[in-house]
């Protein structure tokens, strides 16, 4: 649901002639799920008051701005070297297909199996083949995932970048913890990281939007599923597992690209950016 959800987002945006980001694989996944979504998030809670409307409003800016932020940082992990690009609840992510990866570059993609097998039936329709070599994981975050990501070919004595857009508030604190402790053991010395969090406040949603027993069509089923917002300090809390983060607002960025938030945009709504790199 999540997954189709952020697909709509970035095919909205690929639209636009002023577009941060284009990806020409997301309506074909939004398409493919027989999902008719609003023509905004602003559709969906109109009646709501106006508070909510922002809330709502920010966090699809907010998806939007990430999706450039963690491009770029893409881009620079593979001009440092790095040849190891780990997507960790890869859901709907085309990065594999719309990003000039170089040459040698191998891209691992880590979900569930179901979203997995979705996704895979929609690129065998659409023709579409990766810019660098695709590997597909199918495994749960949740449960004893590394093994998996092993045995397809992963190498733990190379530098890597891991990527974890829009994941870690759907996982509990301890969850996140044993994520980061797994991640880390994995990588050596220059590896990469790109993450994004929720900061203070982000599971205070304004309002009451329940979920709607539509799935796709409720924003109250997505907030229905966090669990966690980051930790206080994210540098702080990524130093204790080796890593010496850059850390940026939402706002700050979408700024810089040209693509500022309004004055009264919730803070509770915005996500932290982080690229980060172990020491």
């Amino acid at each position: 649901m999540t997954a189709v959800g952020v697909a709509c987002i970035r095919a909205q945006e690929s639209l636009r002639p002023d577009r941060l980001f284009e990806d020409p694989l997301a309506s074909a996944f939004v398409v493919a799920s027989g999902w008719t979504p609003p023509g905004s998030v602003e559709a969906e809670v109109g009646d709501a008051p106006a508070d909510v409307r922002a809330f709502w409003g920010t966090v699809v800016q907010s998806v939007i701005v990430r999706t450039r932020f963690l491009d770029e940082y893409a881009m620079d992990a593979a001009a440092s070297g790095v040849r190891q690009f780990v997507i960790l609840g890869a859901g709907l992510d085309a990065r594999a297909f719309r990003l000039p990866w170089p040459e040698g570059m191998r891209v691992f993609e880590i979900d569930v199996p179901d979203v997995i097998g979705f996704k895979e039936r929609v690129l065998a329709g659409s023709g579409a083949r990766p810019s660098a070599e695709r590997v597909v994981v199918r495994a749960d975050l949740t449960e004893d995932w590394y093994p998996r990501l092993l045995h397809a070919g992963f190498d733990a004595a190379q530098r890597s970048a891991w990527l974890a857009e829009g994941l870690l508030i759907y996982l509990t604190a301890e969850q996140n913890e044993g994520l980061m402790s797994t991640i880390s053991s994995a990588s050596p010395r220059g590896s990469k990281l790109g993450v994004t969090l929720g900061g203070k406040g982000s599971l205070d949603v304004p309002g009451d939007i329940a979920p709607n027993g539509e799935g796709l069509n409720s924003v109250g089923s997505v907030r229905a599923m966090w669990r966690s917002e980051a930790p206080e300090d994210p540098a702080a809390w990524l130093a204790s597992h080796g890593w010496k983060a850059d850390v940026f607002s939402a706002r700050e960025r979408a700024a810089a690209f040209g693509r500022p938030l309004p004055e009264d945009a919730p803070q509770s709504a915005m996500r932290a950016l982080v690229r980060a790199t172990r020491v």
